[in-house]
């Protein structure tokens, strides 16, 4: 079974997230579509504006569902401190001994693989799955081809870029406007719970 994985703050989910992952998802021919919220991401600050983890899982839910076979898992929130992909994939390995493993990320993410943790360990556990940035995929190919521990564990899908953030929604949502950029059960869940004000 192929299994893709998608991790992420998802504070809060927005298209951007649900178009890669769609997107991904039908390139690979995905039977199991994981989305992994993170406890404390290793690679960037969200100090003061992460959202409670039951929060994001729920808004997942909810910006997810229409994707088939996905499910939306608590695991790396279980788990508690810093969400190290390596630890995230040794774990699913055991869970689904038989899968494909694929770990979907965006241009930026990838482009720091050698700076993650265990980093050269992390092909042999997944198939990377990239988006590029502003539908360039030239320097991906170009960090493939100069980083050997990646070399040919990693699937360029080249869609048209979207224009959606995560900090944007929050911005918008602080500053009393909707956002147009996550879905409107993401928004109502939003403005039910009185999130990012």
């Amino acid at each position: 079974m192929k299994t893709l994985v998608f991790g992420g703050t998802f504070n809060p989910p927005h298209i951007g997230h649900t178009v890669i992952c769609r997107a991904a998802a039908e390139h690979i021919g995905a039977e199991r579509v994981i989305i992994m919220p993170t406890y404390i991401p290793p690679h960037k600050s969200v100090e003061g504006s992460l959202a409670a983890g039951e929060h994001r899982i729920n808004m997942c839910r909810l910006a997810f569902e229409d994707i088939p076979g996905v499910c939306v898992s608590n695991a790396e929130l279980r788990r508690g401190g810093k969400s190290y992909t390596f630890d995230t994939l040794t774990d699913l390995h055991r869970l689904y001994p038989d899968d494909d493993i694929y770990f979907l990320c965006g241009a930026d993410m990838f482009l720091s693989l050698h700076t993650w943790y265990r980093a050269e360990s992390l092909p042999q556990l997944a198939t990377f799955c990239v988006v590029p940035r502003d539908g360039g995929a030239a320097e991906l190919r170009e960090y493939e081809r100069s980083h050997e521990f990646v070399r040919g564990r990693c699937i360029i899908i080249d869609i048209p870029p979207v224009d959606a953030s995560s900090t944007e929604v929050r911005e918008s949502i602080h500053s009393g406007k909707k956002s147009a950029s996550v879905s409107d059960a993401v928004s109502e869940y939003i403005a039910k719970n009185g999130l990012y004000r």
